[in-house]
């Protein structure tokens, strides 16, 4: 029995549902496999699946707009959404003995261990379309890459609304590239700037004069800040430069420029901030005094500024640590941050926390002594003790629980949006939090670790040999089965996908 509005599925008084074994859904759409591995679909996107054959069905795969079903012969057969999964023509479907499905495509595991991906892929992870190689840098918006080669020139790829299309700029003599959530700007030799990407995110920077930068110090997720030869600051972009233009102060002798989301804070050489952008993300420091600071620290929506005496001034969201009045916050040596609380290292190895309880701002439930330093997840802290030990807090399936591993002789630790990944002495590396986000490592062989790459959502491990190691989401990187990863000197990402350069300076992308 079905109930609710009509055309997401809540009517089924026309079809027969009996012996049903299960049922899948996307969005706004049910699929009800019965015991014979027929399958009855109804609703909208993915309820009409009268153009294919659903017999021996073994289970099926949804997508928020398309299902993918997987038949006892290995083959798939596709629903729904053309443009998100719901078409698999362009792809070979035998032979799958698994299927992973992401919110707008699906990746298809074949029994020779190849797999192909069909549906939305243009986040970065298919590099197809664009020559890589003589790569010295790789850099990243929320879903698009830029790569600079050796000769100064870029190329692009990935989302083109996020900055994957360049071909309507000249990028050459570039030095070095910065971006917000969906725009880049390239940094030339000569000290000029040229953007692109989402107009809204600062990739239209036609209303300033991009000359003689230094820098560009921050971005917020959605504006740039460029600071010039002179001292002076140019902005451009969306919320995070509101204000800018009404400030009634001289924003000039800058030294550093900080953000959080929506906000920027720009610290002068005498120690003073200028603030702007959203007041509830920061833009607004009335409230308190900045003089002789000597950096600043943000989450998502405050800002931590450090004073050279050791005390700390916040401000900003109140429930994220815009508000630190119930915590003593002096002797301080280095602050860090979740999305929505902050952990500040004290000269004596002791740790404070404040803001959000459940994203790490309460750690009354830990001894923080001896503390060398602090890792986090978006919700969860990892503190690393001068012993090698680690204690966590936080949100337990963030990372904020580590209590099924043991975490001694750590020399590192690495984090995707919701895993913590402690790489020890010996090379060998254990996981913890989000199984999806690659807290749970147990299908992978990690021994003579290096260093460790992340992505939002999966772990890249660079080995002495120069192979890479994979696990996580398998549609966002966690699964490298396409492609060759040896010679491997470095590693990008962007949200969802790596890039890795060679040795000879090609490069080797996967992930969405």
């Amino acid at each position: 029995m079905t109930w609710g509005y009509e055309y997401h599925g809540g009517d089924s008084s026309h079809l027969v549902l009996e012996n049903v074994v299960n049922i899948y859904n996307t969005e706004s759409a049910f699929a009800a496999l019965k015991e014979d591995g027929s399958v009855v679909t109804w609703g909208y996107e993915g309820g009409d699946s009268a153009e294919v054959s659903l017999e021996n069905v073994k289970t099926i795969y949804s997508t928020n707009t398309a299902f993918a079903a997987l038949k006892e012969d290995g083959s798939v057969v596709t629903w729904g959404d053309s443009r998100y999964g719901g078409d698999s023509s362009s792809v070979d479907l035998e032979n799958v003995t698994r299927i992973y499905a992401g919110y707008n495509n699906f990746t298809a595991i074949k029994n020779d261990g190849s797999f192909v991906v069909w549906g939305y892929t243009s986040n970065g992870g298919d590099s197809r379309g664009v020559e890589l190689n003589n790569i010295e840098s790789i850099y990243s918006t929320y879903s698009a890459f830029a790569a600079v080669k050796d000769d100064g020139s870029v190329v692009t790829w990935g989302s083109a609304d996020a900055g994957g299309d360049s071909s309507g700029v000249q990028l050459e003599n570039v030095d070095k590239i910065f971006a917000t959530y969906n725009a880049f700007a390239a940094l030339k030799n000569d000290g000029g700037v040229v953007t692109w990407g989402n107009s809204r995110s600062g990739g239209d920077s036609s209303d300033v004069v991009l000359e003689n930068v230094s820098t560009i110090a921050a971005s917020t997720q959605d504006a740039f800040a460029a600071l010039k030869t002179d001292g002076s600051v140019l902005v451009w972009g969306g919320n995070g430069s509101l204000y800018f233009d009404a400030l009634d102060v001289a924003v000039d002798n800058v030294q550093t420029i900080y953000s959080t989301i929506h906000a920027f804070a720009a610290l002068k050489t005498d120690g003073s901030v200028i603030t702007w952008g959203n007041e509830y993300a920061g833009g607004d420091s009335s409230a308190v005094v900045l003089e002789s600071v000597s950096t600043i620290y943000a989450n998502d929506s405050a800002f931590a500024a450090l004073k050279t005496d050791g005390s700390v001034v916040t401000w900003g969201d109140e429930y994220d640590g815009g508000d630190s009045s119930n915590v003593v916050l002096e002797s301080i040596s280095s602050i860090y941050s979740t999305e929505r609380a902050f952990a500040a290292l004290k000269a004596n190895g002791n740790v404070i926390t404040w803001g959000h309880e459940d994203d790490g701002g309460d750690s009354s439930k830990v001894a923080l002594e001896n503390v060398k330093t602090v890792f986090s997840t978006e919700r969860a802290f990892a503190a690393l003790k001068n012993d090698g030990s680690v204690v966590t807090w936080g949100d337990q399936s963030s990372g904020g629980d580590s209590s099924e591993v043991v975490l001694e002789n750590i020399q590192a630790i690495y984090s995707t949006d919701h895993a913590f990944a402690a790489l020890k002495n010996d090379g060998t590396v254990v996981t913890w939090g989000g199984e999806y986000y690659g807290g749970n490592s147990t299908d992978v062989v990690l021994e003579n670790i290096s260093v460790i790459y992340v992505n939002n959502y999966a772990f890249a491990a660079l080995k002495n040999d120069g192979s890479v190691v994979v696990w996580g989401s398998v549609i966002h990187g966690g699964d490298s089965t396409g492609v060759t990863l040896e010679n491997i000197t470095s590693i990008s990402s962007t949200s969802s996908a790596f890039a890795a350069i060679k040795e000879d300076g090609s490069v080797v992308t996967w992930g969405r």
